[in-house]
């Protein structure tokens, strides 16, 4: 009598592994297929083009002050832009693409804006300014939910779990540079500098490490008052870096030097983002946009707009561009403000999606460059975001 499930062959493996074995060789075909499908439709992009540099793309990770135009472009400046933005030539808003879920930042790079989602996995796309293309550039499954994505002409980084990551831009998966990395971190020239949270004690380190990873460079000891390791950003210029602490309200230089470190600003509530000028160190707090001198004294507020708990800013060449969204007002809007200071003026309004439970606009992420500015929109009870481009004002366009 035959036995179903029993029967064996006279040697080798059972019945039921030859199964399964044909099973795993039929997915693992399948899955081989789908990422030949993939990658037809989403081809990876081209290396950006290091012939130039950029009109200046805003963004505190390469917001170095007042560089010398005659000297060699730095890896961390963006590849200029070569052709036009959609919304510029079409004289409308223009829809570059969507991404599934939800899209956490987007950033303006030479000809492409790339957007970087979290889904149950981290991705990184890119879509053409002039709308004519897009794809992914890579994913990575990961525990956490990515943040501080900052450029090089060659790959993208970014902090996921205390990791410190990186994507080709060329295309590919993202590859581990170092590990223990504290909530911040900025690329500069050949290397990235970052936090590392004291295991023991509150002695929290001020660390460098190239490109590719290494040996890991302890530069400086910052020192905890109180509380927990909860850094906001950090920038580094002319060999000093500038960091905020969010929880202790204050901003700090460091000299990489010698290590000293130097409270610049105090009682700063929620102290946020970092951008460099020439002689000054603009930053956000839960009271908006201010501004003190690189060496420290009298805190100059630019804005009440922009602040750390519900702004997000942007800068090009010569404008702020701040969007302020608590969830709590009917119109939701977009503000330009000179970098030379004045009066911010608002440039675009969207209305909130739903008053009742303040979702606000849906903008996760703006971003500019010399043409247009871009968000991504998602949509109330929506399982996609848009990525948009907007012409500039012509008073702001180059």
């Amino acid at each position: 009598m035959v036995q179903w499930g029993r029967v064996r062959a006279a040697a080798g493996p059972p019945a039921w592994a030859w199964v399964a074995a044909g099973g795993f060789i039929a997915l693992a075909a399948a899955q081989a297929c789908k990422q030949r499908h993939d990658a037809a439709k989403d081809p990876p992009p081209a290396l950006p083009s290091a012939s130039a540099s950029s009109a200046g793309i805003a963004s505190s990770a390469v917001a170095t002050g007042a560089a010398s135009a005659a000297s060699a472009p730095s890896p961390t400046d963006s590849p200029a832009a070569t052709i036009p933005c959609a919304a510029r030539a079409a004289g409308k808003r223009t829809v570059l693409g969507t991404r599934p879920g939800y899209v956490k930042d987007i950033r303006a790079w030479g000809d492409r804006i790339y957007a970087f989602s979290h889904s149950g996995r981290t991705v990184l796309s890119y879509f053409l300014r002039d709308s004519s293309s897009k794809g992914v550039v890579g994913r990575y499954v990961g525990l956490g939910s990515p943040k501080n994505l900052r450029f090089t002409r060659r790959f993208a980084y970014f902090l996921q779990h205390g990791n410190l990551l990186r994507f080709p831009l060329t295309g590919g998966d993202a590859e581990m540079v170092s590990q223990r990395f504290a909530q911040v971190a900025t690329v500069v020239d050949e290397h990235v500098y970052g936090i590392r949270c004291a295991t023991k004690g509150r002695e929290d380190e001020l660390v460098r490490i190239g490109h590719s990873g290494g040996e890991v460079e302890v530069l400086a000891t910052v020192k905890r008052k109180s509380g927990e390791c909860w850094y906001s950003d950090i920038a580094v210029s002319r060999g000093t870096a500038f960091v905020t602490k969010r929880n202790a309200r204050r901003v700090l230089s460091v000299d990489l030097d010698d290590g000293a470190v130097r409270e610049l600003a105090t009682g700063q509530p929620f102290a946020g983002v970092i951008f460099l000028e020439a002689d000054h160190v603009d930053f956000n707090s839960s009271k908006g946009l201010r501004r003190v001198p690189r060496t420290g004294g009298k805190v100059e507020e630019l804005a009440e707009v922009g602040t750390s708990l519900f702004g997000q800013i942007v800068r090009d060449r010569s404008d702020y561009w701040i969007l302020e969204d608590s969830g709590y007002e009917p119109q939701i809007f977009i503000w330009r403000l000179p970098r030379a200071g004045g009066k911010a003026s608002r440039v675009w309004m969207f209305p909130n999606q739903d008053l009742e439970e303040h979702i606000g606009s849906g903008i996760s992420a703006i971003t500019v460059d010399d043409q247009c500015y871009y968000y991504a929109l998602e949509a109330a009870h929506a399982d996609h975001t848009t990525l948009y481009a907007h012409k500039k004002p012509a008073s702001a366009r180059r």
